[in-house]
């Protein structure tokens, strides 16, 4: 099966999206599958350099909309080599030309939301809510309803995406999602992480893991921390690239910390690889108090290490980890983040282990994205067979 990924762009800053379709590209030899993937990024990025399938950038474009004739060119030349089209993200003319093409050719098509139907931006945004509305009747339903299925990654982002926009009309699929195993790395990555910051690696520290946001909630982290560990011999390390416009907001809160703490709050720019699951695998817990996480991949990353999550109910898969007694899970709130972390500080060293025993748990039951993908891609052959959309 020969399967074509648009994405607006495969930049990893940019998040889950460009996650997601790495991931599937790495997995294309193991399941017999062919993947492309058309984007509007420059073709001398160097993220498209090392991307492990076939990419056509069609980049540069103007604006972040991407409005190009060069793309709407190459779907048509090119639609009819694949069996299926996956659109990954809405807003933006990659997804709007796409779907135009696939149906004046009978292509069958999904659509990957990843999270963007979240009502919390409507709610955070209120004037882009509006331009949205506007866009959303005109074009963007149409994308929605027109689609053979519609992926969620977990239920939860399910329900709070049909409740967004109005009319709603989706084929909407719930799909496994997650991370593949690093068991096999593990010790290296400890290892590789232990010479190049051999101060932190003897630390105890809390790890917050993403890209910076304001929608991550990270401001509630640091001013926790400082409510909560003040006495404590534990750190806080930061680790991600900032947003644009975030870094001066994030330099404001820490420059308000008392130097004593401050001290003790580290900052990393991206981190990958070994950094990264090192970073991971040796941290006391993974602390993500976001206001909107449709279903935050960094969680599953640091499960499949055996590392606790302390997270907001905003992010949508919470409820798994309560199940599992994976982590802890509290409002996304100053008040909600203090007694997160005022709770694990409380755990025993018992607890703790048995923790880290269920985060690995946890996983295995519901994350393991090599298992996941089977369901993913049982469901694009079944979308394949759809030779007209309905």
């Amino acid at each position: 099966m020969r399967i074509l990924h648009c994405i607006r762009s495969l930049d990893p800053a940019g998040g889950g999206p460009a996650d997601f379709v790495r991931m599937v590209a790495e997995f294309q030899s193991s399941f017999g599958i062919e993947i492309e993937v058309v984007t509007q990024d420059e073709p001398n990025c160097r993220w498209i350099e090392s991307f492990p399938a076939t990419v056509h950038a069609l980049g540069p474009v103007k604006d972040t909309f991407g409005y190009s004739k060069r793309l709407d060119r190459w779907l048509r030349e090119n639609l009819s080599r694949f069996d299926v089209t996956v659109i990954n993200g809405v807003w933006c003319y990659m997804s709007y030309a796409a779907s135009q093409v696939c149906l004046k050719a009978r292509h069958p098509y999904v659509l990957f939301t990843h999270g963007m139907l979240d009502p919390w931006f409507s709610q955070k945004y209120p004037f882009k809510h509006l331009k949205k509305c506007a866009y959303w009747g005109l074009f963007e339903h149409k994308v929605l309803s027109h689609a053979q299925a519609v992926f969620f990654t977990c239920e939860q982002e399910r329900v709070r995406s049909a409740q967004a926009f109005r009319p709603y009309l989706a084929r909407e699929v719930v799909i496994g999602y997650g991370t593949v195993d690093p068991q096999d790395r593990l010790v290296t990555a400890t290892r590789q992480w232990a010479q190049n910051n051999p101060e932190l690696f003897e630390s105890r520290y809390l790890l917050y893991l993403g890209r910076m946001h304001e929608k991550k909630g990270i401001d509630l982290l640091i001013n926790a921390f400082e409510r909560t560990c003040a006495t404590i011999d534990i750190n806080l390390v930061l680790a991600g690239p900032p947003a644009p416009g975030y870094k001066h907001v994030l330099h404001d809160v820490l420059d308000k910390l008392h130097p004593s703490i401050r001290s003790r709050v580290q900052q990393f720019e991206m981190v990958s690889g070994e950094t990264k699951w090192g970073l991971l695998a040796n941290a006391q817990g993974l602390v993500l108090p976001s206001h909107q996480e449709n279903f935050a991949r960094v969680v599953s990353e640091a499960l499949s290490c055996g590392t606790p999550v302390l997270v907001s109910n905003k992010v949508n898969i919470h409820p798994v980890i309560e199940q599992w007694n994976a982590g802890l899970v509290d409002q996304d709130d100053e008040s909600g983040v203090v007694r997160l972390l005022t709770r694990w500080l409380r755990l025993t060293e018992t607890e703790v282990k048995q923790m880290r025993t269920q985060a690995r748990l946890c996983y295995e039951s519901s994350f393991d994205a090599r298992k996941n993908f089977v369901e993913y891609i049982g469901k694009l052959q079944d979308v394949a067979g759809q030779t007209k959309p309905v």
